[in-house]
């Protein structure tokens, strides 16, 4: 016979890792403590047990400081997450928080265990055992009231990113927030095809959607250095990209635009992009210049746009767009010199002021004087008071980001 293969440790990063691969719910465990507070921690190790009894199952770690405030407790609540309630997620996630309910929103079960407002469906239980597993415990719950109060997407957690499950029924359902804008676009195609055809650049419509910067116009006139962009493709809505939406936005929706992305910047390049906020209101313009990082860029945004990015493929080009602070809003258009522009744009506003779109010429050559440089600016806004008068009949912005109006003057 031969020897038993001999079986190695496992590194806790590849273990980590490898069962990231497996999609798991997220959940919001909720009791009291001893002085009637509520108290609760986030789990992605959580089962539907047993039916008959009906019993459940969650697997937190011992370590937990979250966990030491429930060890003891009899009873506690299932909170099913909402794909809405990312920052909630992310607000009791945060290790030694004190203020982790601050500004949540709850409610008392029958036997006053707290229950969120907002998720998906709860689960009360009654501790039933409590089961060693290594560096987790096994807190076996026998459910003793429960409900489901939302038929929202449940919070999914993949690959270490925060998601929501789409149901192949539905995944060609157009977003309600699209359907207004791509009615805009439509509308607008002769404008973008004139612009094109007068500068000879690719030119576009970009829109902000909820987490997401999407292109829902594209034109390239015959001769163009590049075929355009496919219609669809997006870019995460978070710093520096979006600045032409940000720039007049408020001081807390500038907060939270920040808050957005996982990679948080460094003081110094946040400060960077606020200079490149305030630089895009003065100027009445967005300038974003060519870098080699865009080349990869490009390929993760084609597999964004196919739908085959993954919550990994997302956290390398949110690392990608954050080291690129400065190719975006650079202090003078006269040192521009041999740079390449990526993407020149405008705000297009509905009559109270609010951004809906952004107006886009991409793809532009090097060696563009300053005062090419404006007069491009120049036709851009034109096209944009164009849009803004022919094709905005009777959209309304609700609960935007960017209600601030402001001039669209140019400064020379």
């Amino acid at each position: 016979m031969t020897e038993p293969e001999q079986i190695s440790a496992i590194e806790p990063n590849r273990y980590r890792m490898v069962l990231g691969h497996y999609p798991t719910g997220v959940v919001l465990i909720s009791s009291l403590d001893e002085a009637g507070e509520p108290v609760g921690m986030i789990v992605g190790s959580f089962t539907s047990a047993s039916i008959d009894p009906p019993l459940v199952a969650y697997l937190p770690s011992k370590s937990s400081s979250s966990y030491r405030q429930l060890r003891d407790a009899r009873h506690f609540v299932v909170n099913v997450l909402g794909a809405d309630q990312i920052a909630l997620c992310r607000q009791f996630a945060v290790k030694n928080a004190s203020d982790k309910w601050t500004g949540v929103s709850w409610r008392r079960s029958k036997r006053g265990l707290p229950i969120l407002d907002g998720a998906v469906a709860w689960i009360e239980c009654e501790v039933s055992s409590t089961l060693d597993a290594g560096d987790h415990d096994v807190v076996l719950g026998r459910v003793v009231d429960l409900d489901a109060t939302s038929d929202r997407l449940p919070l999914v957690f993949f690959q270490g990113g925060y998601g929501r499950f789409t149901p192949r029924s539905i995944v060609s359902a157009i977003d309600t927030e699209l359907i207004p804008v791509l009615q805009i676009a439509e509308r607008a195609r002769p404008m973008l095809e004139r612009l094109g055809e007068s500068v000879g650049f690719e030119c576009g419509l970009q829109a902000a959607l909820g987490d997401d910067l999407m292109l829902v116009a594209a034109y390239a006139p015959l001769g163009a250095a590049r075929t355009p962009h496919s219609v669809g493709t997006r870019m995460p809505f978070v710093p520096p990209s979006g600045s032409n939406f940000m720039a007049w936005a408020s001081e807390a929706a500038v907060d939270g635009w920040f808050g957005r992305s996982p990679v948080p910047l460094a003081a110094e390049a946040r400060e960077t992009v606020l200079a490149g906020l305030k630089r895009v209101r003065e100027r009445g313009f967005s300038i974003v210049l060519h870098s080699p990082a865009y080349t990869e860029i490009d390929r993760t945004l084609e597999s964004l746009a196919k739908g085959d990015l993954t919550p990994a493929h997302r956290r390398r080009l949110l690392e990608q767009l954050s080291s690129l602070v400065d190719a975006y809003e650079p202090p003078s258009l006269a040192t521009i010199g041999a740079s390449r522009i990526r993407v020149l744009s405008v705000p297009v506003r509905a009559a109270g002021g609010d951004i809906v779109v952004s107006l886009q010429l991409r793809q532009l050559p090097a060696g563009l004087d300053e005062g090419a440089i404006l007069d491009l600016v120049d036709r851009l806004h034109a096209t944009a008071r164009e849009i803004s008068a022919n094709c905005l009949d009777g959209f309304a912005v609700e609960g935007r980001q960017n209600a601030t109006p402001a001039t669209t003057a140019v400064a020379r």
